[in-house]
């Protein structure tokens, strides 16, 4: 199963990643994408937002994206949207190394990348993968670190499982987010996305939970 690559903004400028690696799209305007998610599930002002993105390949390992979407936080209603770039750096059998960068439409620069070890090309059986990230606005505000594992069941349905973490600037370590995933192939050119996650308190925190759902078009 090809999974694509998903990349969202949202409007507190950090990067956002449903459960998923990141691989380039099929060379011209390839990729259509769609999400809506709810945050803060068990808080009574939760945060909902939906999401559309559009992918293209420049080259076979080049591929750029753009992403627009809407966020509600209470009363509060707010449009974002971002350009993406993505370069494959290096792939082989059991190793790919990728580099991506986005920048949204408050001038927030995230600047990322992603190590992957497959046991199978083409993600065919299971694997592990590592991302990094240093997000920038006016000044390095966040370093962010997730460490990810895939295994593919079938050719169309894939487990997906996640842990990050966050060093803010002049904050304390965040331990971050718990996510699961699970991303299922209706047809040849179409893919659903599914995520659940819980962010993992610490101090006097509560714990929070968010759900998104997404549909990938292969065009």
């Amino acid at each position: 199963m090809k999974i694509l690559f998903i990349l969202t903004i949202t409007l507190s400028c950090f990067s956002v990643f449903s459960a998923d690696t990141v691989e380039p799209f099929e060379l011209g305007f390839s990729d259509f994408e769609y999400y809506t998610g709810v945050s803060d599930i068990s808080n009574s002002n939760k945060n909902y937002s939906h999401e559309i993105t559009i992918g293209a390949g420049i080259t076979e390992r080049f591929s750029s994206t753009f992403n627009v979407g809407v966020e509600k936080s209470g009363e509060v209603i707010g449009n974002f949207y971002s350009l993406g770039l993505f370069l494959n750096v290096f792939s082989s059998e059991h190793f790919d190394l990728d580099i991506y960068s986005d920048i949204d439409s408050e001038y927030c620069f995230t600047l990322g990348s992603e190590l992957n070890f497959d046991l199978k090309d083409d993600l065919a059986l299971a694997g592990l993968y590592i991302r990094s990230e240093v997000i920038y606005l006016n000044q390095i505000n966040e370093y962010t670190i997730l460490l990810g594992a895939y295994y593919t069941f079938l050719y169309n349905l894939q487990f997906l499982l996640e842990f990050d973490t966050a060093i803010p600037r002049d904050e304390d370590f965040n331990i971050g987010v718990l996510a699961f995933g699970i991303n299922y192939g209706i047809i040849e050119n179409i893919e659903i996305i599914t995520e659940f996650a819980l962010d993992i308190p610490q101090k006097d925190e509560e714990i929070t939970y968010s759900f998104s759902l997404g549909f990938i078009s292969t065009i």
